[in-house]
């Protein structure tokens, strides 16, 4: 007989939730799920809701709202020092996620435990507008920065293996961009996703949400954002170098004064573009002579490709020296994003390490 002593850990974020949350924490825990509540700084007036659940789960609290990212790290980071073992779900506390769904889900990760599990939701049968936008918006730019598909960004209902909870407390952001965040990085580091369809529930048209569809829609793919902008002053300061020195040296003809204006332009260009990336972009914190180098190899191997692209581009009449310069450059910039995000800035793991289970004196308490 097979004996299996790991567990299932219910991990929820609740800011201001109603008394429709007793009832999935209670349903939950008759399921046998072990539960983390983070009460992100809910009213006062929520403090009764907290206390009833309390017989049935830890309830970590942070006194001022931090966001659902920090409310899921400071669960993870909890379980870690507690020495967890088993299969961790992330679910809402609006109602919107079922209990059978997330019992599915939470077998659906014991049977793939290195994967991330996501119970993705059907957005054709008459989701809120606010959710459709958000998801369908978020979804496309996901699959524009890491070229994987993937049917509902948004889903709040996840599940994995406790030994990917080091990875998870190593994610950039606190608010709903974390969640999304997770994805991106999952993909980037070949981390499996696996999808579970769900049922899809909308309590009196999903108003309780705190997602903004706009704004958190902008944080969600803001790193692509940094990085367009960054881009797009370097090009303004290599285009107008480019521009300046073909004319300058226009005399010695384009074999000459292409390639010799490419490359003096790019080489300002770079630096200026390493100084934002590293600082701005992808706030790295490795050793600046590392990723220096790494960067420095990466502008070289572009600025190869680019020259012959850019003079191949120039030869042909109806494209000319200008045009060549812009079709060019958008083609790079793909390649560059990828390179950066993926290897030169890539975030590296940090050990955490774990203690004893906290006795029961410990479960209830504030986090600072």
């Amino acid at each position: 007989m097979e004996c299996n002593m790991e567990r299932n850990y219910a991990v929820i974020p609740a800011c201001d939730p109603s008394d429709s949350f007793i009832r999935v924490v209670r349903d939950l825990n008759r399921k046998g799920f072990e539960i983390l509540v983070v009460n992100d700084g809910s009213k006062p007036e929520c403090r009764c809701i907290f206390d009833q659940i309390e017989p049935m789960a830890v309830v970590l609290t942070h006194p001022e709202n931090r966001g659902k990212g920090e409310a899921l790290k400071t669960a993870f980071r909890h379980l870690i020092l507690a020495g967890a073992a088993g299969t961790v779900v992330t679910l809402d506390c609006d109602g919107q996620h079922s209990v059978a769904d997330t019992v599915h889900i939470a077998k659906t990760s014991q049977a793939y435990p290195e994967a991330l599990v996501l119970g993705v939701r059907d957005f054709s049968k008459g989701a809120p507008f606010r959710s459709r936008f958000g998801n369908r918006f978020s979804s496309m730019i996901f699959r524009m920065i890491t070229g994987v598909k993937i049917s509902d960004t948004q889903t709040g209902l996840r599940a994995f293996g406790t030994g990917l909870l080091p990875f998870m407390m190593d994610i950039d952001g606190s608010r709903f961009e974390y969640e999304t965040n997770v994805l991106t990085t999952a993909a980037r580091d070949k981390i499996s996703i696996v999808e579970v369809p769900i049922e899809t529930i909308y309590i009196e048209g999903n108003k309780s949400s705190h997602f903004a569809p706009v704004r958190d829609s902008l944080k969600i793919c803001g790193s692509l954002l940094r990085f367009s902008l960054s881009s797009l002053i370097s090009f303004a300061t290599d285009y107008s170098l480019y521009a300046l020195l073909v004319n300058a040296l226009e005399v010695f003809g384009t074999a000459v004064s292409v390639p010799a204006a490419n490359i003096g332009a790019r080489v300002v260009s770079a630096s200026l573009n390493y100084y934002l990336n590293r600082n701005y972009v992808f706030h790295s914190d490795e050793r600046t002579l590392k990723t220096a180098s790494q960067y420095f190899l990466l502008a070289c191997a572009i600025l190869i490709g680019n020259t012959f692209m850019v003079s191949y581009l120039a030869e042909i009449n109806a494209i000319g020296a200008y045009g060549a310069k812009l079709i060019t450059e958008i083609f790079f910039f793909a390649i560059s994003w990828s390179v950066q995000r993926c290897w030169i800035f890539r975030k590296r793991s940090k050990k955490i390490n774990t203690a004893p289970s906290p006795g029961k004196s410990e479960q209830n308490k504030e986090i600072i």
